[in-house]
């Protein structure tokens, strides 16, 4: 699974959903001490175009960064503020 999800990686400049979900991962003080935490999440499929859609909003609306793989198998890694990501999965 974690190579599966490594070669994704290594491709996802080329995947126009990627985009779609804020980069703006953390905002305020470049001083600050916050951590950035990242959740991965592999599943058999992602194919509905509905469900991909939501999966963005969602990620907005926690202010959360990170990429998502539709198709066979789907993958959606997440990262932020430690609380949000935990509220995402």
């Amino acid at each position: 699974i974690i190579n599966e999800c490594r070669d994704e990686m290594e491709d996802w400049d080329q995947n126009k959903l990627s985009n779609q979900i804020s980069e703006e991962v953390c905002t305020g003080d470049a001083n600050t001490t916050e951590s950035i935490h990242r959740r991965w999440i592999w599943v058999h499929h992602i194919t509905n175009s509905g469900r991909l859609k939501q999966i963005v909003t969602e990620a907005k609306n926690l202010k959360l960064g990170g990429y998502l793989k539709g198709g066979y198998p789907g993958v959606v890694v997440v990262e932020g503020n430690s609380i949000s990501c935990d509220e995402f999965v």
